[in-house]
């Protein structure tokens, strides 16, 4: 995961303040059971020794992608007081 606000990072993981850093791999087991998602196959969007076109998506086809997933998961979630109108096209 990409580090924007580093400080409580660092602070947990003690690393000097000389030191940035820029990204963490979290690695482990989780203390839960996973729940039933709507990731994409990763067949999808696995790519070996090269990229692979045929995965490829256009513009129009990455933004309707996420309002399909948006739809998936917005109902899963408590909405924030405001957003009634957020997910809507």
């Amino acid at each position: 995961m990409t580090i924007h606000i580093e400080e409580g990072f660092k602070k947990v993981l003690d690393v000097p303040d000389v030191m940035s850093l820029y990204l963490i791999i979290p690695i482990g087991y989780p203390d839960v059971s996973p729940k039933e998602g709507v990731r994409r196959p990763l067949a999808e969007i696995v790519h070996a020794n090269k990229y692979d076109r045929s995965k490829h998506m256009s513009n129009r086809q990455v933004v309707e992608y996420i309002y399909d997933l948006r739809g998936k998961t917005m109902s899963k979630y408590v909405k924030a007081p405001g957003a009634e109108d957020d997910i809507h096209r």
